[in-house]
């Protein structure tokens, strides 16, 4: 579903002559894309996780101060 906003964009667009619009499509083409890799991040965060338990030792648990400590020293 589209929002108001995506909407009156393209109201926007077609309001434009060919060269305007060429213009526009030339400068979106150039945005970069959504690189986030979800995966990648997912497992990143597991390893994490697994280095923290074991840095920690059996049934140890660490706050978000020393989840943070080791992410600056890393």
């Amino acid at each position: 579903m589209m929002t108001a906003l995506e909407q009156e964009i393209i109201e926007k667009i077609n309001q434009l002559d060919v060269e305007a619009r060429r213009r526009v499509l030339i400068y979106l083409q150039g945005l970069p894309p959504d690189e986030f890799d979800f995966e990648a991040w997912s497992q990143e965060a597991d390893a994490f996780l697994e280095d923290m338990k074991a840095s920690l030792g059996e049934g140890e648990t660490a706050g978000g101060l020393e989840a943070l400590r080791e992410l600056r020293e890393e």
